[in-house]
């Protein structure tokens, strides 16, 4: 039911610039002189308006850059008849009627003025003559007959007999099998052979709707007709059973007759449906019958009423606007390009609907000539994408400026592409780079991580370029994939088409690697391996690398991208079919880099190229830079000496080397132990090496502050370091490493209570012993002797809860879902491979973080596993499926011993 929610400003521009297109080549015809004296389209349109109808979004256009007469931007349809009554008009998808009552009203003025008819006469003469629709669903027709005979009594000024409306339910299934149908004929071997084929047809009826196509002409035979009306009158007196049926059978013979029938004039909004939700049955059907549209619903339907129009006819149509640029539509593309005509083109963007714009990312208006082009440009081509602004777009329509279109021109686009824009003469991208999509993994959870989650040089770990941001020309480095040489599981799922292995032409370039996304943002991309949310460009000759780099990271890029591709998300192909203008990029080229590009470096901490340094960190990260070299953890550039980085990024590599102030064994207590000093003051002493001075108060409030502000979005009142690491410093650390926390923070749940960070990297089972039974032994033991019972039972029960975790029974256990259960682990004994979420469970579970970091959950993971998975059959117990991807599963200790067998 597309139509209930079409937009009346769509409804009204497609038919005024049809009918009424159609209206005002006559109205030009009658008086030359206006074509030449009118001083702009309000005065057109007010020469062309007839009662009740203003043709506001009726588009003129002159000739000859401007100075010609002007003339119907869509055209006149000269083919179309010279006389309204002969026009047949129908709606093959018509919903509610909405496109019908508009073309009732406009078609009703028309034969008034031309036949001189009173309003109730014009009424009937067009639902008599040119009104026709059809629609799938019967509850539909039914709203639709009822909004057609309004409008119809509303032009009468009151009630008045008005004939059947030609509104057919084509999705009406035969009443009965096909025998009984056969059995109405009562003999005549003809209508019995018409009423098989009839069966025959419409037992698709429900599945096909309008795509149904009649074949057997003979069923719209007037005698047949006239013999299947003789039949249900014998069968109206003494059979009242067989009479149900033999109307149902006329009312299938009407709807084949306006299904078989063709019309100068089909306008609608199209019903959607993408290949991968059609059922089996439609889309074989599609395959057979349309197979140039078949990747969406809406496009078959546009060819079904190319084919339903008459040979001067034309189709006009809300669309989905993918069709005019993804490569699946390519056929359909050069099928129109080459044996029809673009009357109209319209571009609406986003958000063209008020209450439907989950219909379509973007929204297109197209009315097609059934005629061969004659190489004119007389077509009316408008862009009206104003972005999600709805209210802008019907002015652009009325007003908006109109754009050549060049039909022949498009063959010339890349994979024929339907573009509003000029065409380039430039030579492509492709010319003088060429691109590859990166590796599709088929389990991100397993296979990915943030690379701070295991040590730098982590056997089996590769680097992953990720999708680049806006903020430089180093972003997207944060991951790592678990690539094992190649040799690995991934390889094991890409032999069993699982897992994609793509890109690997690009690995060891230089080059840029971009967002596949709305705003394509880019980076320079140094040779790693890189995921296939993003897709990396490299010059074919080196010495064009600045020049591309300029004009790929420009908003004019960005801009001829968009030109020919308009969905989200796009393919690496299509960034090479853009024109480039090398010389005129390499003269950017040199004027913005005239030593070359810029070596790679960052000061993001999430960057692997950041150099370690905290004085040197982005604002707001100086301190969390800080805290993590005291807990001893180093940055990847910091360890690899191979890693290509620039001079400064090696110069502040050298400085945080020299710093002081790393940790034995990365336990972190904020208050003070043996000979160590409360954290505050350890973190002071390395912030006063870092920034070559000490820490006055004002420059440790200012870098909380920093911290606060990037990262909790507010400061705090209290902005001394001890309150900081008390109570913020993890919950910042979170969302600064995007939840996957490297440092955690226990505590005991009070505020002066016993609390410590630990680097993750470090806690193996004797670091967390030592944590339990010493460090917080000694609290307890201290705590006890002091007489405050009140911190001893409460570091009591935090002690009792890692002891716990340290014995690892069921809930306080970790379970890896790609792991059997005999590789599972027993006790606290994390396998850094399986990365932070999985190995944080037991921590979260026993409710001993000072926060729980927001972006970790145990959902069951996108995708399916294959039968070889350990734990395939798993999402039964769950309720789910088998190849469900369970993650929040508990093993015991007996279990996991059981699995393993003797020691």
């Amino acid at each position: 039911m597309t139509q209930l929610f079409t937009e009346s400003y769509m409804v009204r521009f497609l038919l005024h610039n049809t009918l009424g297109a159609w209206w005002a080549g006559k109205v030009l015809a009658l008086d030359p002189s206006l074509a030449h004296d009118a001083a702009n389209e309000d005065a057109l349109r007010a020469a062309c308006a007839l009662p009740g109808i203003a043709w506001e979004y009726l588009r003129f256009v002159r000739d000859d850059e401007g100075t010609g007469p002007w003339r119907p931007a869509a055209g006149t349809f000269p083919g179309w008849p010279r006389r309204a009554v002969e026009i047949t008009y129908c709606d093959p998808c018509c919903g509610s009627g909405h496109f019908l009552v508009e073309a009732f009203t406009i078609l009703a003025a028309l034969r008034q003025r031309e036949e001189s008819l009173s309003a109730s006469g014009a009424a009937v003469a067009v639902l008599r003559d040119n009104l026709h629709g059809l629609e799938l669903d019967g509850r539909c027709v039914q709203i639709a007959a009822f909004n057609v005979a309004l409008a119809a009594w509303k032009l009468a000024g009151a009630p008045i007999p008005l004939p059947s409306p030609h509104i057919a339910w084509v999705g009406a299934p035969p009443p009965m099998s096909r025998t009984e149908m056969a059995a109405l004929a009562d003999g005549d071997s003809t209508l019995r052979g018409a009423l098989e084929t009839l069966y025959d047809q419409f037992a698709q009826g429900p599945l096909l709707g309008s795509l149904l196509q009649v074949g057997a002409r003979d069923l719209l035979d007037a005698d047949l007709r006239e013999r299947g009306d003789a039949a249900s009158a014998k069968l109206r007196g003494a059979e009242p059973e067989r009479l149900e049926g033999a109307i149902a059978a006329r009312g299938l013979l009407d709807a084949a007759s306006l299904i078989g029938r063709r019309y100068f004039l089909l306008a609608t909004n199209v019903p959607f449906l993408g290949r991968g939700k059609q059922s089996q049955g439609l889309a074989d059907f599609i395959d057979k019958y349309m197979p140039e549209g078949k990747a969406d619903l809406a496009t078959a339907m546009l060819q079904r009423m190319r084919r339903m129009a008459m040979p001067d006819g034309a189709v006009a149509s809300v669309t989905p606007q993918n069709w005019f640029y993804l490569g699946g539509y390519e056929r359909l593309r050069r099928d129109i390009i080459l044996n029809a005509s673009f009357a109209v083109v319209v571009d609406l963007g986003p958000a063209a609907f008020q209450d439907m714009n989950w219909w379509a990312a973007r929204t297109a208006l197209v009315v097609i000539h059934n005629v061969k082009p004659d190489g004119g440009d007389s077509c009316l081509a408008i862009d009206a994408d104003t972005g999600r602004d709805l209210e802008r777009k019907p002015s652009i329509l009325r007003d908006g400026n109109i754009r050549k279109f060049r039909q022949a021109a498009q063959l010339r686009n890349p994979d024929a592409r339907i573009v509003l824009a000029e065409r380039s003469d430039l030579a492509l991208l492709k010319t003088y780079a060429d691109s590859r999509w990166g590796l599709r993994t088929s389990d991100s959870p397993r296979f990915i991580i943030q690379f701070w989650e295991t040590p730098a040089k982590q056997p089996g770990w590769d680097f992953l370029q990720s999708s680049p941001t806006e903020e430089s020309e180093f972003t997207g480095k944060q991951q790592a994939v678990f690539w094992q040489s190649g040799a690995g599981a991934i390889y094991d799922l890409s032999e069993v088409g699982a897992a994609s292995i793509q890109g690997m032409d690009a690995w060891k370039r230089r080059g840029i690697a971009i967002s596949l996304m709305r705003t394509l943002p880019c980076g320079l991309y140094d040779g790693e391996i890189f995921d296939n949310n993003s897709a990396v460009i490299w010059p074919l000759d080196e010495k064009n690398y600045e020049a591309i780099w300029s004009f790929v990271s420009s908003d004019q890029f960005r801009t001829e991208v968009r030109k020919i591709h308009q969905r989200v998300n796009l393919t690496n192909q299509t960034l090479l079919k853009v024109p480039f203008d090398l010389a005129y990029w390499k003269t950017v080229a040199d004027e913005r880099y005239p030593e070359g590009l810029p070596e790679p470096y960052s000061d993001d901490p999430t960057q692997w190229l950041f150099h370690g340094h905290p004085a040197f960190a982005a604002r707001g990260t100086e301190l969390h830079v800080a805290l993590a070299r005291l807990a001893g953890y180093r940055w990847p550039a910091e360890d690899d000496t191979t890693m290509h980085v620039s001079d400064l990024a090696k110069e502040r590599i050298a400085l945080a080397t020299a710093l002081p102030g790393t940790d034995a064994d990365g336990l972190l207590p904020l208050h003070p132990h043996s000979s160590d000093h409360p954290l505050a003051d350890r973190l002071r002493h390395l912030l006063t090496a870092a920034f070559g001075a000490a820490l006055s108060p004002v420059r440790e409030q200012a870098l909380v502050r920093a911290a606060d502000t990037k990262l909790d979005k507010k400061e705090a009142q209290d902005a001394t370091l001890e309150t900081w690491l008390r109570d913020r410093a993890f919950r910042q650390h979170c969302v600064l490493f995007q939840h996957r926390p490297f440092l955690w923070q226990i505590w005991d749940g009070m505020k002066d209570g016993f609390s410590a960070f630990l680097h993750y990297h470090r806690l193996d089972s004797a670091a967390l012993g030592t944590l339990t039974y010493t460090l917080l032994g000694d609290w307890i033991r201290t705590a006890k002797a002091e007489g405050q019972t009140a911190l001893q039972e409460r570091a009591e029960q935090l002690q009792q809860k890692l002891a716990r975790i340290i014995e690892g029974e069921n809930p306080y256990d970790i379970f890896v879902r790609w792991k059997p259960l005999a590789r599972q682990p027993v006790g606290w004994d994390p396998d850094l491979n399986d990365g932070v979420r999985l190995n944080i469970r037991p921590f979260m579970t026993a409710g001993i973080l000072r926060e729980q970091p927001k972006g970790i959950h145990w959902r069951k993971d996108r995708g399916s596993d294959l039968a070889s998975a350990p734990w395939y059959k798993l999402g039964l117990d769950y309720g789910g499926k088998p190849s469900d991807r369970i993650n929040d599963h508990h093993t015991t200790l007996a279990e996991k011993r059981a699995a393993r067998g003797p020691p």
